[in-house]
């Protein structure tokens, strides 16, 4: 029989009074008693007493003790982190946790300690200690620290996130100031002066640094993505400047001045302005950020507390657009949970914005946000002001319980819909026909791209050659998942080597991994969510794209991104996916499973066939431009301003 007792540590208040004095802090517990005719004494490796009885009864019954899986060490436990994270975020943010991890490898070396358990609230106390960071820089770390933990106590690697004792330091703020006109001017004075003084071979570093200068002030842009600029970033006055979260690229306008300064400047290669390519981006920064410094000190201008002269030139941006009257309004909760004091918020606030005067539209994507903006338009009686409704969905368009949802539309000044018939239905119902705009929605073809991706069919194991289809989209019962998964098991059947992935994230899940097993589909793989670069890879990854029901974005832009990775689209037959796809993919009712595999037996049984309709598919999906939905929106926006308010 064994006995549970607590092993106090030296720190312990209890351990004066011996191991039986008290049982609910937190130290260790071990057992200790005979086992199978012998003594034992073992640690049970758990603080949870519930969990310690529940090993003791089973190491009794079996008279021996039972041990688990091998502790995961913490180089494992960092490996499986930053190969999770290459498919989710930023290599520059990847970095980071990599600098992360060979401080606390090499702390935990010097002191023996190499698996994951070892790390305790105390141990990572003392790593916090060597830490000669800054409050904020700090603080991020102790963010990623949680990071490590969470993902090891998601797996049942550790017992608890100690991570989340340690308490973030205080983080003063120092804020930076914009740069004035003087200070501009002299800057550039420099700039100037150093390409008259410097040796012949620096000429030219001289004349890229001023470039680089006048780049940032003028778009705003980061330092590293200043210096990592290339050509196909360019779009003719048009910078791209990053990709949002849902897919949406961002832009900025370039001046003519600033576009004919790049033009004039040499870049280090055909496609690079200011580095070559080679070597680590982060060691090209640096050099540059350096050569920034030594042109303030030249000028005698202030760096910056933390000498972040980068952000300076953010600054003097953002400032810039606020004197020219960009407005920045906050505020606003929007909140679908209908709550009455958001909604009383959100009403008065959304009517100081609509009798201030500076605005034309307001454009609502939501039916919570158009009630809104009805509501404030109505209260501001500002007779230059117009209501706008992006309808995305099925749903959106149809006359609701009680007509109450083509009340709202009638009582709108334009509504714009992603999907023909989604026009003509609203037609239909007697709108006029002035006032409804058909837009499709747009995708950025240089981002969504064709290539492969081999170490995410691997992280999947996927073979390279199989016939991949899959789904990127959330586990909610309306996108189709479970027809799908039935149609699916009948494509087994025909094309035994084919693949299914489905990408996302939802309530569905659980039900949908449950239902894959009871169909008997072997070759089926939840791929978990990705976003960013790995939204990308995913897309990349498959053979055939599926997309059968709208989810809340009824423009569909997943159909889209799809399509310019050069993949094929087996699409639903309703609203925006049919239109989008054409002629390059296939279209099913997405409630008939015999339909749905008929269509990706087809694809995924011909491979040549589905890589003829994706090379279409990419073609197709570059007529879809961001810009062209831009000036589409603009123009109705113009229209609608022209038409008396309803």
């Amino acid at each position: 029989m064994l006995t549970l007792y607590r092993r106090h540590k030296a720190t312990c208040p209890q351990f004066p009074e011996g191991r039986n004095s008290h049982n609910r802090c937190k130290c260790m517990i071990w057992a200790d008693g005979v086992l199978g005719g012998n003594e034992t004494r073992a640690s049970m490796k758990t603080r949870d007493w519930t969990k310690a009885q529940k090993t003791v009864r089973d190491w009794e019954a079996q008279e021996k003790i039972v041990e688990g899986d091998a502790p995961v060490t913490l180089a494992d436990a960092w490996t499986a982190l930053l190969a999770d994270l290459k498919t989710r975020v930023s290599p520059e943010t990847t970095r980071k946790y990599k600098t992360l991890e060979s401080q606390m490898t090499a702390w935990g070396n010097e002191r023996g300690l190499t698996l994951l358990s070892q790390f305790d609230l105390d141990n990572l106390s003392k790593f916090r200690q060597t830490w000669k960071d800054s409050q904020r820089t700090a603080s991020k770390k102790v963010e990623r620290l949680r990071a490590l933990f969470s993902f090891a106590f998601a797996r049942k690697w550790v017992e608890e996130n100690p991570a989340k004792a340690i308490k973030l330091p205080k983080v003063s703020i120092c804020p930076t100031m914009p740069l004035t006109h003087e200070e501009m001017v002299k800057i550039l004075a420099k700039c100037d002066g150093m390409q008259v003084s410097a040796q012949p071979s620096a000429r030219l570093g001289a004349h890229r640094l001023k470039t680089l200068i006048l780049l940032m002030r003028y778009t705003g842009m980061r330092v590293s993505d200043a210096v990592t600029l290339t050509t196909d970033r360019l779009d003719g006055e048009k910078l791209f400047l990053y990709t949002q979260k849902t897919g949406v690229p961002v832009y900025t306008v370039l001046p003519d001045a600033i576009l004919k300064v790049l033009e004039a400047t040499p870049r280090v290669t055909e496609t690079n302005y200011f580095w070559s390519g080679n070597g680590k981006k982060q060691t090209a920064v640096c050099d540059w950020q350096g050569k920034i410094k030594d042109v303030f000190d030249l000028a005698e201008i202030s760096k910056g507390l933390g000498n972040a002269v980068s952000h300076r030139f953010r600054d003097t941006f953002a400032v810039e657009l606020l004197l020219a009257g960009v407005p920045i309004e906050s505020g606003l909760r929007l909140s679908r949970k209908v709550r009455l004091r958001d909604l009383v918020h959100d009403a008065g606030l959304l009517t100081s914005f609509a009798k201030s005067g500076r605005y034309d539209v307001l454009h609502a994507a939501f039916a919570h946000d158009h009630s809104l903006a009805l509501w404030a338009a109505r209260r501001a009686r500002n007779p230059d002001l117009r209501v706008v409704r992006a309808a995305q969905r099925r749903l959106d368009v149809s006359p609701g319980s009680l007509g109450q949802r083509l009340w709202a539309l009638r009582r709108t000044d334009g509504v714009i819909v992603h999907s023909a018939k989604y026009q003509d239905a609203l037609l239909g119902q007697g709108l006029d026909p002035r006032r409804v705009a058909h837009i499709p929605a747009g995708v950025d073809g240089r981002w969504f791209s064709p290539g492969q991706a081999p170490e995410l069919r691997a992280r999947w194991g996927i073979p390279n050659s199989a016939p991949l289809a899959g789904i990127v989209a959330r586990m909610k019962p309306e996108r189709g998942h479970r027809i799908l998964l039935q149609a699916f098991a009948e494509v087994q059947r025909q094309v035994p080597d084919a693949w299914l992935v489905v990408v996302g994230r939802g309530e569905e899940e659980t039900a949908l991994r449950a239902q894959a097993a009871r169909l008997g589909i072997s070759r089926a793989v939840f791929g978990g969510y990705l976003r960013g670069p790995g939204l990308l890879e995913a897309y990349r990854a498959l053979d055939v794209a599926i997309w059968l029901r709208e989810g809340n974005d009824g423009g569909c832009r997943g159909v889209l991104e799809a399509m310019a990775c050069g993949v094929p689209v087996v699409t639903g037959d309703d609203g925006a996916p049919p239109e989008l796809a054409g002629e390059t993919g296939r279209v099913v009712p997405p409630d008939d499973p015999a339909a749905i595999a008929k269509a990706l037996a087809d694809l995924l049984g011909d491979l040549s066939l589905a890589r003829r309709l994706g090379s279409a598919a990419r073609d197709r999906a570059l007529l879809f431009t961001s810009r062209r939905a831009a000036d589409e929106t603009l123009a109705f926006w113009r229209q609608i301003r022209n038409l008396p308010p309803v």
